[in-house]
């Protein structure tokens, strides 16, 4: 019988990142809820030692796979604030975002009886509000845009993108243009611009 050549041995980091890839990989497909140790063991090929080893319980699996997925690096602080939440707002909704939504949503639910999870989720909202309400504020002081309050303007763009997204969610992926198009108007309105100003930025992905 011809063997196949031997794995190579994984250095502790690389293999709790082998793991944790497996795991975001199921999670995008069923949700977290959906998410079993039995289904990360086969599709990383490891025992369910090794997991528990690295992860402690299929929670620590899920609260890992969420920070993962969403936790954000810096922006590009040499773009323009119009270009960062342009970046911002089009990355949150497109149409690859399902996925994303889906773990989002379970792990809300799941915050309800996982503290971990809970904290976890409660941590990241107030990372994106005060990270979002930092972009308007730079906007404002280069005269880019106009708000009076930029963290209750970043909390009012952020539901509505939470908002549209769960419609995403509930439709299976469906892209409705006009839901969508809320979104961008919502935070045009919001922080004075003319129509279409950071639509335009985050539909090509260059400043215009």
């Amino acid at each position: 019988m011809v063997q196949g050549a031997p794995r190579r041995r994984l250095s502790v980091e690389e293999r709790r990142a082998e793991i944790l890839s497996s795991a975001i990989d199921i999670a995008r497909e069923v949700g977290l809820v959906g998410l079993t140790l039995l289904d990360v063991r086969q599709r990383a090929e490891v025992s369910a030692g090794l997991i528990n080893h690295y992860f402690t319980s299929l929670d620590g699996v899920r609260v890992a796979v969420f920070r993962e997925l969403f936790g954000v690096g810096p922006l590009d602080r040499n773009a323009p604030a119009s270009v960062q939440l342009a970046r911002l707002i089009g990355a949150s909704i497109s149409p690859d975002a399902v996925d994303e939504a889906r773990v989002w949503v379970d792990a809300m639910l799941l915050g309800r009886t996982i503290p971990e999870m809970r904290s976890a989720v409660s941590t990241q909202m107030a990372m994106d509000r005060s990270g979002m309400a930092e972009v308007i504020q730079l906007g404002c002081a280069s005269a880019a845009f106009r708000s009076t309050d930029p963290a209750r303007s970043a909390t009012r763009i952020l539901v509505t993108i939470d908002g549209y997204l769960m419609q995403f969610l509930l439709e299976d992926g469906v892209v409705r243009p006009e839901l969508r198009q809320v979104v961008w108007d919502v935070a045009e309105m919001e922080l004075d611009l003319t129509p279409g100003t950071l639509q335009g930025i985050g539909d090509s992905g260059t400043e215009r």
